[in-house]
């Protein structure tokens, strides 16, 4: 079970300039403090959750596993049909060193046991910081992906960083863990 929903509205309250569409609302126009209170959360959900549709897998993924670390590809499918994506971004990385892969894990999530409750509970919370910070770490390269219409370059490293979003490190450090993972398994 998830409950994101408070920290989705509170994004979208964050982010809104316009919307339209709603009754006597057919133009884009900005929203009054009062307006975005009574907007519906579902509404809020359903905006960013467009917002951020997409999906990303391991490029080049081979059946042999070497023996040391390796550089890897994830391909990042903007858009909400990973057959026909609208922008296809590249992201490589290096493989995390042990202690890198360590540290991510103890910050990655927190449990915590929820007191009280009729049936035993845990609340797992993930820190969107962590995932950030071994992004920033692992990134080598982004091929498909322009900042001020500049590609990736080392001397601009800092200021293409801080220009993707941390939602969509997210899920490319989640498609990174999930081959490491999986790869041990083979």
């Amino acid at each position: 079970m998830t409950d994101d929903e408070v920290a989705t509205c509170a994004l979208w309250d964050k982010i809104i300039l316009e919307v339209r569409g709603y009754k006597g609302i057919p133009q884009f126009r900005a929203l009054t403090e009062a307006e975005k209170g009574t907007m519906r959360a579902g509404h809020k959900k359903t905006a960013i959750l467009a917002m951020y549709a997409g999906s990303a897998q391991v490029v080049g993924d081979d059946d042999e596993v070497s023996l040391g670390a390796n550089s890897w590809t994830i391909r990042q499918l903007v858009g909400p049909d990973a057959d026909k994506p609208l922008y296809t971004v590249d992201h490589i990385l290096r493989e995390p060193t042990e202690s890198e892969r360590a540290k991510f894990k103890r910050n990655a999530s927190k449990v915590s046991f929820i007191r009280g409750a009729k049936r035993p509970r845990t609340k797992i919370g993930a820190d969107l910081r962590a995932y950030v910070e071994i992004y920033d770490q692992l990134v080598t390269d982004v091929e498909g992906g322009t900042v001020r219409d500049k590609s990736f370059a080392d001397s601009e490293r800092g200021v293409f960083l801080a220009a993707i979003d941390p939602t969509w490190k997210r899920l490319i450090v989640q498609t990174l863990m999930a081959a490491l993972e999986a790869s041990l398994l083979d």
